[in-house]
């Protein structure tokens, strides 16, 4: 998400403030069902800690960095080598839900062909809560996901920012998983050459 352009100059703004940025992701994994969310947790060192939760109600999440949360969008039919196919989104707010404009950082619900996409009505966090995520199953079935991107803006209308805020950039990550069956070699020239 980029951020730009000229700002209010009459009266400057100078208190911090909140921008929430919802991002609607609908994965279509091998098809647009039989789809479900799990929830990653890191929760110490030891082998086997680290724990996987599967989603299966609709319902609101919120990242803990001290367990670095991630969420993962599945495909529940496994590939011949047992793999699931998915994507992995990884969180990058710089901070947390407010509790009052901002709750939580991802809801997972059900597609719904009369409407979850926010076309007719925006998006918030009222809405996520009561008209998307209302407790439906959400395991085996067409999944949506809404990701809250949050990032505190602190202006600086003495310095760098008096006119026109310098475009700065915001992003969080969505990175496949298990699609392929090993590691792909030769994508390109390395020094030294990587191994085969």
């Amino acid at each position: 998400m980029g951020l730009g352009g000229r700002l209010w100059t009459t009266n400057p703004p100078t208190m911090g403030h909140i921008h929430n940025f919802y991002f609607r992701l609908d994965f279509d994994i091998a098809g647009s069902a039989n789809n479900l969310v799990r929830r990653f947790a890191h929760a110490g060192n030891n082998p086997g800690n680290d724990i996987e939760t599967d989603i299966t109600v609709e319902s609101k999440e919120i990242a803990e960095a001290t367990t670095f949360t991630k969420w993962r969008v599945l495909n529940r039919a496994p590939k011949a080598n047992g793999q699931l196919r998915s994507y992995e989104l990884i969180p990058a707010s710089d901070g947390g839900p407010d509790g009052t404009y901002s709750t939580g950082d991802l809801w997972v619900v059900r597609y719904k062909p009369s409407g979850e996409d926010g076309a007719n009505v925006g998006c918030n966090d009222q809405l996520l809560g009561t008209a998307y995520a209302n407790g439906e199953s959400v395991n085996g079935e067409d999944v949506v996901v809404w990701y809250c991107l949050r990032h505190h803006h602190q202006p600086r209308p003495l310095g760098e920012e008096d006119n026109v805020l310098p475009y700065e950039f915001h992003r969080f990550s969505i990175e496949p998983r298990d699609f392929l069956d090993h590691t792909p070699k030769n994508l390109y020239t390395t020094s030294p050459p990587s191994p085969s």
